[in-house]
């Protein structure tokens, strides 16, 4: 694993991670389920490409595992997003 790929998925994971925590503070709160913020979801596509970009630069497979579960989660939003959009 060279340098590049390992900066990738470090930042990755924290930007994923920081999505996260965003994710369970709105659930908790549910002020506005409907409010998961087109940011955070955004984020989640973003963060999804770096990982699958990087795994295929870097022939890496766990980080094209990591993307590919990372857009499981984004749709998984996308859904619950629209879901509760008139909630």
């Amino acid at each position: 694993m060279d340098l590049i790929s390992i900066v990738l998925d470090l930042g990755n994971i924290v930007f994923f991670v920081s999505n996260l925590l965003q994710l369970f503070t709105a659930y908790r709160n549910r002020k506005n389920l409907k409010g998961l913020s087109s940011k955070m979801l955004f984020g989640f596509m973003i963060s999804t490409v770096f990982f699958i970009t990087a795994g295929v630069l870097t022939s890496a497979p766990m980080t094209i595992i990591l993307g590919l579960g990372n857009e499981v989660f984004f749709a998984s939003q996308l859904v619950w997003k629209w879901k509760y959009r008139n909630a």
